[in-house]
Formats: C-alpha cells, structure tokens, sequence
C-alpha cells in the first residue's frame, strides 16, 4: 500500500497442507493485515484489500454480486496448449485432468459436459444450506473443491475455516471502523453506489441452478 497501489488482494494457496495450526496462522495474519488497513482508512486513503473488501460488500448487498460468484464455465472458458478446453484457467494446471475437460477448439464446447460439471459443483449447496455465512462464503467455487478435496461439490473443514477466518476480520475492521466513524470508510462503504458489475446482478448466491 505504501508503494502507491490502489488495490490489493490476499490470496491461498490452497493446493498446500492445510491444519488447525495454519488455520490459527491465517486468522492472526488476516488480523494484523486488517489492522494495516485500518490505518490507512484512518489515514483517509481507501484502498480495497480483497477478500476482506468483497466481504464488507457482501455484508451491505446481501450476497456476492454476478460474475464474482463461480458460475463454471457458465461465462468463460479456457484453453489449453492441447486444444482441449476447461470450465476455468485454474482446472488447467498439467492438462492431465479427462474429468474436467468440456471440448476441444476443433469440435466445440460439449454442452451436457458443461451441464454434469455444473451439477456436481453445485452438490455443495445442500451442505452449505444452513449455514449463517452462506450468502458471503466462497464456498461454491469449484477450483477451492478441487484444490482442497479433489473433488467437484466437496466442502472440507479448511474451506470453511479459511471463508469464516476471511469474514471475521473483515467484520471486525468493519465494526470498528463504524464505531469510530471514519470519514474515509463511511465515505468509501456508504455514501457512494456499489452496483453490480456491467450485464450482472446480486443473486441468491446459495440457490441450486435448478431451483433458479
């Protein structure tokens, strides 16, 4: 930030060993990161650190607003050196996943591909449905199912860790933030329009597509 960046953004690894202690690790780190900020806002200069700003934005709208939210293939594909095409560029990795691959650029897309991959993300909804943080969880992205389950629809105990640990600290910058009611914050959150992206609208993030 003190470089002169106008947004920054923390990212997992989420391929990596994952444990109660690194979970632990993450929460302080995100605490101290959240204090960072803190001061900037103090400081009157509002720069975005994401996750923790999609999350205080998912607070204020009620949910994650399109395309932000994993839609598989349902906007954007890639492809590989091979010619074959995946649902998302982080599916790629090695091109050695048959399971994962939706065509090819010299036949097209295989729409009923796309459609059992979609359904098999989405197994993740009936594991989430009662969850107080659902609305603001990442828990639907199918790259984070692979990376920490291998599987499409598979919610581990780390993913749910890692969104909670994300929530909190944004909530926490948040509340105090409020409390205190710092001009750049108030500013930044609540006197000016956060509207969905161009084509996009807020959505009932944890609804099946096929109760859409």
């Amino acid at each position: 930030m003190a470089q002169g960046a106008r947004r920054v953004s923390l990212s997992l690894d989420y391929a990596d060993a994952w444990d109660q202690v690194s979970c632990a690790e993450l929460a302080a780190g995100l605490h101290e990161a959240g204090a960072v900020w803190m001061d900037r806002f103090r400081r009157g200069e509002a720069i975005p650190l994401d996750p923790l700003h999609t999350k205080i934005l998912t607070h204020l709208k009620g949910g994650i607003p399109c395309p932000r939210r994993c839609l598989l293939a349902g906007q954007e594909w890639a492809v590989a050196p091979s010619g074959r095409i995946y649902p998302c560029a982080q599916m790629i990795q090695q091109d050695c996943r048959d399971d994962l691959v939706i065509g090819h650029v010299d036949h097209g897309i295989d729409p009923e591909r796309v459609a059992e991959l979609q359904r098999m993300k989405d197994r993740a909804e009936a594991t989430c449905a009662d969850c107080a943080l659902r609305d603001r969880c990442q828990s639907h992205c199918g790259c984070r199912h692979l990376r920490l389950g291998g599987e499409l629809g598979a919610i581990t105990a780390t993913l749910c860790e890692t969104e909670s640990a994300f929530i909190q600290a944004a909530d926490d910058v948040a509340a105090e933030l409020f409390a205190e009611q710092c001009p750049a914050f108030i500013d930044f959150y609540f006197r000016r329009a956060w509207s969905p992206s161009a084509r996009a609208e807020l959505t009932a993030l944890r609804r099946s597509r096929d109760a859409v």
